[in-house]
């Protein structure tokens, strides 16, 4: 199946309610900063959710 990038309002919310759901507290500056940097390629955004949460790395 294939799945077409986010725009840029879909990635910040897909961000977002990712780490909410983790329990995560980043800042919308953070997440704006993320956005460009994976291009909204959902398996991008879902690797740096994972690397923060789980090696509890910062986010750049």
């Amino acid at each position: 199946m294939r799945v077409n990038p986010f725009d840029k309002e879909k990635s910040k919310e897909f961000l977002r309610k990712g780490f909410e759901a983790e329990r995560v507290n980043v800042s919308e500056n953070e997440v704006e900063d993320i956005v460009p940097y994976v291009d909204g390629f959902p398996a991008w955004l879902n690797l740096v959710g994972i690397k923060v949460v789980i090696e509890k790395s910062p986010l750049m």
